[in-house]
């Protein structure tokens, strides 16, 4: 097996750990963690959101947070702050934590 062969799967091993270990921490947090498009639809959420907020992940993904049933749930003194964390975070395109009352 040359250098170069076992190096690529040496590092494919490593990056299947990480796959691994990264899923049973988003399976296993006591918070919600999501993953959103650049045009803010949730790609990914954690499934504890059926536990935590009483949606599947099937009810939320491909949808916005305005569209989704998460937000008309959102404390009503809660969703202005929200909203701009929200768009905030899509238009930087960086990692966000959004803390609101239900």
């Amino acid at each position: 097996m040359s250098k170069k062969r076992s190096e690529l799967l040496a590092e494919l091993k490593r990056l299947r750990e990480n796959e691994v270990r990264y899923q049973r921490l988003t399976e296993n947090a006591s918070d919600v963690i999501a993953e959103l498009d650049g045009r803010g639809r949730f790609l990914y959420v954690s499934p504890n959101t059926t536990r935590i907020l009483g949606y599947s992940p099937d009810q939320i993904i491909g949808k916005t947070f305005q569209e989704g049933a998460i937000f008309k749930n959102v404390h009503p003194d809660d969703r202005e702050s929200i909203l701009d964390g929200y768009v905030k975070a899509i238009r930087s395109g960086s990692d966000s934590v959004l803390i609101y009352r239900y």
